[in-house]
């Protein structure tokens, strides 16, 4: 209930703007219990160890992350109302009325459950501001943009945007690993005269199926690159326990195989769809591409995208859409 039902697809497809609110979601009694039966006891249940922790190191802070933990924060400034705490936030926030999705309670246990942080973080300025927005239109809680902070029952929380990158290190590391080696030689022995690339997860906020169908539409205008340029996608399986995911990825195979029936031939097959809990093979990828496609329906941040280019040696470019 907490993980497959509320925190994903619930808030993570609110978060990243995947909900066609004319049909979804619908908040039947299911997803109510999954809220107050899963979600919100995984929280208390997280809240508690935190204080336990505290309770052997009082002069601790304490760093919650991302949407797993909303509630957790009020729980331990209630028990703890002079601890230093934070909340990263690693996903898109939407504007305040596309949080209308939620019923009004859950929403604001939301907001509120982040302003008992003393700051809360996100990636980007864009995140930031429809945070303050939110807290704005929704709490009706006083809001200072230029400074960034929110007042709310008292109490003021800062908010950043604070992007986290990725460690350049572990790419030298990948960069000469065997196994990561012993991937590229294989991929560099198939690989066409020009590599168009993707890795994702086959999670439908990466929008997989409409790159497979902008590739199409590369090869129908231009016939001379047929035979010429490939897509490899190397995707990772995620979270197919839960049906929305498990559809998505059906979808996203159905979508290669009609590129490759529409205009593969018996020398070149125009996609090669691999999926894998492989990263030494997604590494192996970003040596190799000359095009990085990466064109998610929202990201908070995407990491393949920073990620590709410490590695690549065939002087690629990214088409970020």
């Amino acid at each position: 209930r907490f993980y497959n039902v509320f925190a994903n697809p619930t808030l993570w497809f609110l978060q990243h703007y995947l909900f066609g609110l004319g049909s979804a979601p619908s908040f039947g009694p299911t997803l109510h219990e999954a809220w107050s039966e899963g979600y919100v006891p995984v929280n208390e249940a997280l809240a508690a160890a935190a204080l336990e922790e505290l309770d052997r190191e009082p002069d601790a802070a304490v760093l919650f992350h991302d949407y797993h933990l909303y509630v957790a924060p009020g729980i331990v400034r209630k028990a703890r109302p002079e601890v230093v705490t934070a909340h990263f936030v690693h996903i898109p926030w939407p504007e305040p009325d596309y949080w209308s999705a939620l019923p009004p309670s859950l929403r604001v246990a939301v907001h509120e459950g982040l302003l008992a942080n003393d700051v809360v973080g996100f990636h980007t300025e864009r995140w930031r501001r429809a945070f303050l927005l939110a807290a704005e239109r929704l709490l009706g809680a006083g809001v200072d943009r230029d400074a960034g902070t929110v007042e709310y029952r008292d109490r003021t929380t800062r908010v950043v945007a604070r992007p986290i990158s990725v460690d350049p290190t572990d790419f030298d590391r990948l960069r000469d690993d065997p196994v990561v080696l012993e991937r590229e030689a294989a991929l560099a022995a198939r690989r066409p005269e020009q590599l168009v690339l993707r890795v994702d997860r086959t999670d439908p906020s990466k929008n997989i199926v409409r790159g497979f169908r902008a590739f199409a539409l590369l090869l129908e205008r231009h016939p001379e690159l047929r035979g010429r340029v490939g897509m490899a996608a190397l995707l990772a399986p995620s979270r197919q326990e839960i049906p929305e995911y498990a559809e998505y990825a059906r979808a996203v195979e159905s979508a290669a195989r009609e590129v490759n029936e529409r205009f593969g031939r018996s020398d070149w097959q125009p996609v090669e769809l691999d999926v894998a809990d492989d990263f030494p093979r997604s590494a192996a990828g970003y040596k190799q591409f000359d095009v990085l496609l990466a064109n998610p329906v929202f990201d908070g941040l995407n990491l393949v995208a920073n990620e590709a280019f410490l590695v690549n040696e065939h002087d690629g470019v990214l088409v970020l859409s």
